[in-house]
């Protein structure tokens, strides 16, 4: 897509996060929100929903009322979503789950990382995803990222406590990265992002204490937000 006169093509999304679960001090997770500024409404329309069911309460950032969640509930779950750009279209012409569905779920549903990764896992045989969308998740008991296809043939890897889990846009699973459908130039900048905060998390000391102000810290940066950061999220939590 071409933006303004002048502004050349714009961004199919660069967001970039991390989740950390280290027990005694840090479970954190904190992602930037990079979408297309003219397609989003220039963050004009974003919001932060508070609510709250029989089940527990959901906290969540939405990208102009898209309902595509990033947030936590009150189960600890906290969940980060990220464009992953697969060519696979299949999701479409066939019955499907959009990731908002998945992600709402998730949270409305007070499900904890364990669960959270049991449901996963039933999605090829129920509903396979609509589009290939990455998820990061954590809690308390870990934190992990799940890359999710529209033919189910993904993998939903067990968690990793103590080390941080960082992401972007590119795959990162050998089941999805044949079908990455970005061009090379948009797969270096999302190498390079993920990159500049492995570097961030190593030289603040990611074994050091870390609450949600702190990670929204390492996310600054001009090599980790761009002239498309809308928005960066994050926080801590203690259950899980």
């Amino acid at each position: 897509a071409k933006g303004p006169a002048g502004r050349g093509k714009l961004s199919s999304g660069r967001c970039t996060g991390f989740a950390l679960a280290i027990d005694g001090h840090s479970r954190v997770l904190a992602q930037t929100a990079d979408l297309p500024p003219e397609l989003y409404g220039h963050g004009d329309f974003d919001c932060v929903l508070e609510l709250e069911t029989d089940s527990g309460k959901v906290m969540a950032y939405d990208t102009d009322g898209r309902l595509c969640p990033i947030g936590f509930n009150t189960a600890g779950l906290g969940i980060g979503v990220f464009n992953l750009h697969l060519s696979h279209a299949e999701g479409l012409g066939q019955p499907s789950v959009s990731v908002q569905a998945i992600v709402w779920e998730l949270l409305l549903g007070q499900h904890t990382l364990v669960s959270a990764l049991e449901f996963l896992r039933t999605l090829p045989t129920l509903a396979p995803p609509m589009v290939g969308s990455a998820l990061l998740l954590a809690d308390a008991s870990g934190a992990v990222t799940v890359e999710l296809d529209a033919l189910g043939t993904f993998d939903v890897p067990a968690p990793t406590k103590g080390l941080p889990v960082v992401r972007s846009n590119h795959p990162l699973m050998p089941t999805s990265a044949a079908a990455y459908g970005d061009s090379r130039g948009s797969r270096r900048g999302s190498e390079k992002r993920r990159d500049a905060l492995v570097n961030h998390l190593a030289k603040r000391g990611w074994e050091e204490p870390m609450d949600g102000a702190a990670a929204l810290a390492l996310l600054r940066g001009r090599r980790i937000r761009n002239l498309s950061t809308l928005a960066c999220g994050g926080r801590g939590f203690a259950r899980g």
